[in-house]
């Protein structure tokens, strides 16, 4: 009796010795698991803070897509489409530099104004304006007097302000070229329209008018709604703001809510297009050299304070700065895409991430027309005269 009581308890010091190593086994299996994986976790996340904010100095083109080499034409994005534009037609093309359709014209001096999904693109000076999508021409309108200013609407409505020395004209049309609204403005009275921008759906534009105001230039910029909100309202103005001592060269809107003016010492931030309100002022102390934005970001490139180089920064739609760095060079070009703010000037590029990365500055090999990024890391598709290339950031 007293052997099988031993062999049971030996038996159960041997179970519970099974169950320790098991225990153990099973411990140091998962400290070698969770230890490969923050090895593996650190690796990938070094790598990324590597590529995050790593400067790069040079460029790999990986692929070519060859154009014509027609030395007077230029090229825009146009959604994920490239659009390439001369003197005698345009022609859209994927960017792996395949036709898509092509349209012959003549314009002399051909200028674009894109948002989203269509385009006009206008003879500056003369009186065409064509009206496209990526399906092809969505219709041509004819204008009475030379074409100075271009704007649209993501549904194809177009603004125009057209040249008149005494009499010019603010002109909104639809895209077969219907005249919806035509604002007859005395220069002498009112002052020169300068700028002026459409709503996403077409129903509110912003007008800039240059007159002299006690002997110094001011500018008076309207508001004007041609929806059931303006329609009470005298010449459908809703909204209206004089501008002592400045001119105000630049408007647009971010959204189908949000509009900016952009003067020579600060910008204003305007909510609503049925009665527009002023929802924040910011005054800079130095020149602005350049302006740029999407939904997201209002760009600025400024001189900087100390005179040596220049600032680049980007406020949110609330008009809270949210990166500013200092930089050298100067560039004649300035956009932002997503997330990214490109410079460019002939073959010389610097590129900024929204958080203040400087991703590159270098040169390209040829002269940049447009440039945007595009999927896979560090990769920009890149217009230039020898048609469309891909190219990579190298170190």
């Amino acid at each position: 009796m007293t052997d099988k009581i031993n062999k049971e308890l030996h038996l159960s010091e041997s179970m519970q010795n099974l169950k320790e190593k098991i225990r153990k086994h099973k411990l140091m299996r998962w400290k070698r698991i969770i230890t490969a994986a923050f090895l593996g976790f650190m690796i990938i996340f070094g790598s990324y803070l590597l590529l995050e904010y790593r400067t790069y100095e040079n460029t790999r083109v990986i692929r070519t897509y060859k154009g014509d080499s027609s030395a007077d034409g230029s090229y825009k994005m146009f959604g994920d489409s490239v659009l390439k534009y001369t003197k005698d037609g345009m022609t859209l093309i994927d960017q792996k530099g395949k036709e898509i359709w092509n349209h012959s014209y003549q314009i002399k001096n051909p200028i674009i104004e894109i948002n989203h999904e269509v385009a006009a693109i206008g003879d500056s000076g003369g009186n065409s304006i064509i009206v496209i999508d990526h399906e092809g021409i969505k219709g041509e309108i004819e204008t009475t007097q030379p074409i100075e200013k271009l704007s649209i609407s993501t549904n194809g409505i177009v603004a125009a302000v057209l040249k008149d020395e005494v009499s010019p004209k603010v002109m909104c049309y639809d895209s077969t070229g219907n005249i919806l609204v035509e604002n007859k403005v005395s220069a002498a009275k009112d002052g020169y329209p300068v700028e002026i921008a459409l709503s996403n759906d077409g129903t509110t534009l912003i007008v800039s008018y240059l007159h002299v105001q006690s002997g110094a230039l001011a500018s008076n910029v309207v508001y004007y709604n041609f929806g059931d909100a303006g329609r009470e309202e005298k010449n459908n103005q809703v909204a209206g703001e004089s501008y002592t001592g400045q001119i105000v060269p630049s408007a647009f809107f971010m959204d189908d809510e949000t509009s900016v003016l952009v003067g020579e010492s600060g910008f204003y931030i305007y909510e609503g297009t049925d009665k527009p309100k002023l929802k924040k002022e910011v005054k800079f102390d130095t020149e602005i050299k350049s302006v740029y934005h999407t939904e997201k970001y209002i760009g600025f490139v400024l001189k900087a304070k100390d005179k040596k180089g220049y600032e680049i920064c980007l406020y949110n739609q609330k008009g809270q700065r949210t990166m500013s760095k200092k930089f050298q060079g100067d560039y004649a070009h300035v956009k932002m895409v997503g997330e990214t703010v490109m410079m460019y000037d002939g073959v010389n590029c610097c590129i900024y991430t929204a958080n203040g990365v400087k991703r590159f500055a270098g040169q390209f090999q040829d002269k940049i027309l447009d440039i945007v990024p595009v999927g896979g890391i560090n990769t920009y598709t890149v217009m230039n005269i020898n048609g469309i290339q891909k190219v990579r950031l190298v170190k």
